[in-house]
């Protein structure tokens, strides 16, 4: 499910957005959902709660009472790494968006609606991609997103699971290791003890007892995982090599 936000003052080029999008999501078998904002305040309010709730966002340069670069920018500021796409009727502020780093910049009135649609392709085919290079996980409303190679191992105690990152502040929320470990499998993570979740990439020596990671922490290895991570673990080293 790809999901879209769009920020324009007037709901008719909302409303026209809207049925442009769904029409290439239609043609292309993409599952959408589109949600519209009429100012740069409602917007990055929802943002601010939810950085990781949309997938792309289109957004006017004209909006108030913030105009679409500055939201832009808090948006970017509050962690949100959506796919931004300024289609406005204002071609001289092209060169002040560069900061934010948007996906595109469309004029409305030189865009056509083959070109429309080739963008929000793109930006779909971008998103589902990030999708898989980051991990979301919610707790207490709020929204985190974290960079799946920064993760050195998930750990679990008493259904509070914690994300530890290289680098960074670990992060929590409620869940189960079981759905953790069968959403992480093909990204080659192991189960090394009923507690812990392992990135591989981050082990520089393997024991019966103990994973040493690259940070210097030890991680334990459940006796009924000791034979299974060491035989993982061979099998990767030889792989690299």
């Amino acid at each position: 499910m790809i999901r879209v936000f769009l920020c324009d003052a007037d709901n008719q080029n909302i409303l026209h957005q809207k049925q442009m999008i769904e029409k290439a999501a239609l043609e292309n078998n993409i599952p959408v959902t589109i949600k519209g904002f009429s100012t740069g305040d409602a917007l990055e309010f929802e943002i601010s709660e939810k950085p990781a709730s949309a997938d792309i966002i289109y957004i006017d340069v004209q909006i108030q009472p913030k105009n679409g670069i500055e939201t832009a920018a808090a948006l970017r500021k509050c962690g949100c790494n959506s796919e931004i796409i300024f289609y406005t009727d204002r071609s001289e502020n092209v060169f002040n968006s560069f900061e934010i780093c948007p996906f595109y910049y469309l004029l409305k009135s030189r865009t056509s609606d083959d070109k429309f649609e080739k963008v929000f392709l793109h930006a779909a085919q971008r998103a589902e991609k990030k999708r898989t290079d980051y991990f979301i996980c919610e707790f207490h409303g709020v929204q985190k997103l974290m960079a799946i190679e920064d993760i050195m191992y998930f750990e679990i105690w008493q259904r509070i699971i914690a994300v530890h990152c290289y680098k960074q502040n670990t992060i929590t929320f409620y869940g189960k290791l079981e759905d953790i470990e069968k959403q992480f499998k093909n990204k080659g993570f192991m189960r090394v003890h009923r507690s812990y979740v392992v990135n591989p990439d981050f082990i520089n020596e393997v024991s019966n007892q103990y994973l040493k990671l690259r940070d210097g922490e030890d991680v334990p290895v459940g006796n009924s995982y000791a034979k299974n991570v060491r035989h993982q673990f061979e099998n990767m080293f030889v792989h690299k090599v």
